[in-house]
């Protein structure tokens, strides 16, 4: 609140004369600013004592506390600066020209604001990095001790010039300031007893226990449900709550009861210890979650979401890396309704078939597998939440598996006769395979395999059949071209902007394709963007005056006299805008290094050699954009078939097949050779004695006199035949 300037005269003076601390009391100005750091307003330094430029806010809590930003506005400059402080040769600060990890807002009242000396990795770079918009209040860091810097503080600066570092300054104490209140923290109530995920909200990341009894995010997969559910139970308090995870029944825990931010988050056994219970709570519309003891929140180590993130206690701060809240399971469909699968149903002993459970699995944490063996004893797997199981025995027989499955309410499980696979161990088995086509008023025809070692018989590649041909995809392995007709209908597909040829037919629009329309242009300012403009990247240039002078800044106006160019491509890391100017129209942007040094070169030290070492090289950057301009083409579905021909396209999308047995077969010729011969009723009299199976012979033509059967008549009808008789 404004107050007058007489006390602050008389407050200011005391606390210069006697050193202390001096909670500061702000009066004078139009606008009224956020106050940047939540619950403190002490000062280590007031606006005189810090020459005239700025305040230093710092009490003996304040590490951590959060900054907001006083005025909206836009980051002009900024400094991802590292814990550590970095000193030259002098002992002069070198870390972000001192200033540590912070920025500046350019204000909406057309004034800049600096922070500094904030704790490194605080600022949410995902909202706020250079030429981002920021709100009144918005949060943009932490306080921390980097840069130069002897203790935690906010460096707080107020300046109506872009040269913000030498000249405008404004005394930030003769401002009026709105204070974030304290939040309400209210209790929620989510149930007594039930099943659930505990998510991240914001980012929709939920959290899990690992093998080591850490907490972590993760991902949401099958793999790991067991992982990510917990049973939460409310304690006799009535609000709060104990959380078991289904891993392994341990309990969510604070690690040693521990109260400092960062203390880890962790599973540990039960122990009825104030660690393991917990409130989910509301501060205003936020959701978060914290220990009964403590009123740091669980927070999401610095808001990273990828997997193996780590989850700790941190003091509030408002940010997406602490919105928690549990997510119960039974809103959704927990019905099952699993399949079963077997990648080999076949296997010698020692070899593996992989089981696999598909079909309806919500939120299932544990499958077990039975497994009846050729005696009749079953046995069960606990496979956890892996749906497949390895199968392996060196016993030989026929072994049936079913599953069982849980989730958090429900449970299904197979039996020997549903739901199950079989599973041939040991035979090695060696098939005949034989085609067998359609019966008379039949509509398909299929592939008959007989084991001769023990038997065993089974159907499959069931084709359809119409007017004399089968169809399939591809054609058996059996299907003899000299015995058959094959036809392949082939099948093309392209999508495109115009038709391919005349014999391509027209479909649908699939989708629209933006393409690059002319070559790439430059541009000193920033050109509004969308489908038909793009932006194809973004760099900072210079061009180096050797002779010029050291940490020259050079002119725009001088560019053509330059000697040499240089470029850095956006985004870069590796390089943070320190401050920035105006020059004939044109932003100047001065970099630094991670380090803090000034970024003369692309390298660093040498550009590309054209001009040796630059002794003399210019510090002004300017900004250029490169766009590329794109036109809107309409893509179509074109299509067209071979219709059917004896050849097969290996470049066509798809290929149906059909065949059919010739017409031209030769009564009587059993091997197929195109020729009636003794050969042939030698075969029929082998296949009469039951020395060669009925795969071996044209079946086809062997009943020579067509009566329906298959006898020594058509042999003697095969040799009368060869002695001109017939």
């Amino acid at each position: 609140m404004k107050k007058s300037k007489k006390i602050i005269s008389v407050i200011l003076t005391m606390a210069i004369l006697v050193g202390v601390l001096v909670c500061a009391p702000f009066s004078a100005s139009a606008a009224t600013l956020v106050w940047p750091v939540d619950g403190h307003t002490s000062l280590s330094r007031d606006f005189w004592g810090h020459d005239g430029q700025a305040i230093d806010i710092s009490d003996s809590s304040i590490n951590g506390a959060t900054v907001r930003a006083a005025m909206g506005g836009t980051v002009t400059s900024i400094w991802l600066c590292p814990n550590n402080h970095y000193y030259d040769s002098n002992n002069n600060p070198s870390c972000c020209s001192g200033n540590g990890h912070g920025l500046v807002i350019h204000g909406d009242d057309g004034r800049y604001y600096n922070y500094a000396h904030m704790q490194a990795g605080s600022i949410p770079t995902n909202e706020v990095h250079y030429g981002a918009r920021v709100t009144a209040g918005q949060v943009i860091g932490k306080v921390g001790s980097t840069g130069n810097s002897s203790g935690p503080h906010l460096h707080f600066l107020i300046s109506t010039s872009s040269r913000w570092w030498e000249t405008g300054f404004v005394n930030p104490q003769n401002e009026t300031y709105t204070y974030s209140n304290p939040v309400t923290e209210q209790i929620v109530d989510y149930g007594n007893d039930f099943y659930g995920l505990l998510f991240n909200k914001a980012n929709n990341r939920p959290i899990g226990q690992t093998n080591s009894g850490n907490v972590e995010v993760m991902d949401k997969t099958i793999t790991n449900m067991n992982r990510l559910l917990w049973h939460f139970t409310k304690n006799s308090d009535g609000k709060s709550y104990r959380i078991q995870s289904l891993f392994n029944g341990k309990y969510l825990d604070v690690s040693g009861m521990g109260d400092s931010n960062g203390t880890n988050i962790q599973c540990y056994q039960y122990n009825d210890n104030p660690a393991q219970n917990w409130y989910f709570i509301k501060k205003g519309d936020f959701d978060a979650m914290r220990p009964v003891y403590s009123g740091r929140v669980v927070d999401m180590n610095n808001g990273d979401t990828t997997a193996g993130t780590n989850i700790h206690l941190w003091e509030w701060n408002g940010t997406n890396a602490q919105s928690f809240a549990p997510y119960n399971v039974t809103n959704d469909n927990l019905n099952l309704n699993y399949t079963i699968t077997a990648d080999k149903i076949e296997i010698d002993s020692n070899d593996k078939s992989n089981i696999t459970v598909g079909g309806t699995l919500n939120y299932v944490f544990n499958y077990k597998f039975h497994i009846i063996d050729p005696e009749g004893n079953e046995t069960v797997v606990d496979n956890g939440c892996n749906p497949t199981f390895i199968f392996e025995t060196n016993t030989d027989g026929d072994y049936i598996i079913f599953a069982e499955i849980k989730n958090t309410h429900n449970t299904e499980t197979g039996s020997k006769t549903n739901k199950s696979v079989t599973i041939s161990v040991g035979c090695g088995h060696e098939y005949i395979n034989k085609f067998v086509e359609a019966g008379k008023g039949e509509t398909q025809g299929y592939v008959f395999h007989t084991c001769k070692k023990c038997g065993k018989t089974y159907k499959d590649n069931y084709m359809d059949y119409k007017e004399g041909w089968y169809y399939s995809e591809s054609v058996p392995d059996i299907i003899d071209s000299k015995k058959y007709d094959i036809e392949y209908d082939n099948y093309y597909e392209k999508v495109q902007k115009d038709s391919p040829g005349s014999d391509w037919t027209k479909g649908e629009t699939v989708k629209d394709e933006w393409v690059n329309s002319g070559g790439q242009y430059d541009s000193y300012s920033p050109l509004p963007t969308s489908d038909s403009r793009v932006l194809a990247k973004e760099c900072y240039y210079h061009w180096c005056i050797p002779g010029a002078g050291m940490g020259t800044e050079g002119n725009y106006e001088q560019t053509d006299k330059f000697n040499h160019y240089d470029e850095i491509a956006l985004p870069n890391t590796s390089v943070h805008v320190t401050w920035t100017g105006e020059d004939n129209g044109h932003t100047v942007y001065t970099l630094a290094w991670n380090d803090g040094n000034a970024v003369y070169c692309k390298s660093g030290e040498q550009c590309d050699g054209s001009w040796g070492y630059h002794d003399y090289r210019c510090r002004a950057w300017y900004k250029k954009y490169v766009y590329q301009d794109r036109v809107k083409n309409e893509l179509y579905k074109y299509t067209k078939y071979s219709g059917w021909t004896n050849q097969k396209d290996g470049n066509a999308t798809k290929v149906s097949v059909r065949f059919k047995a010739k017409t031209q077969n030769i009564y009587g010729d059993t091997d197929g050779d195109g020729e009636l011969t003794i050969k042939d009723a030698t075969y029929i009299q082998l296949y009469l004695a039951n020395l060669i199976g009925e795969d071996e012979l044209n079946l086809d033509v062997a009943d020579f006199d067509n009566d329906g059967d298959i006898n020594v008549k058509d042999v003697t009808f095969i040799q009368m035949k060869l002695a001109n008789l017939l």
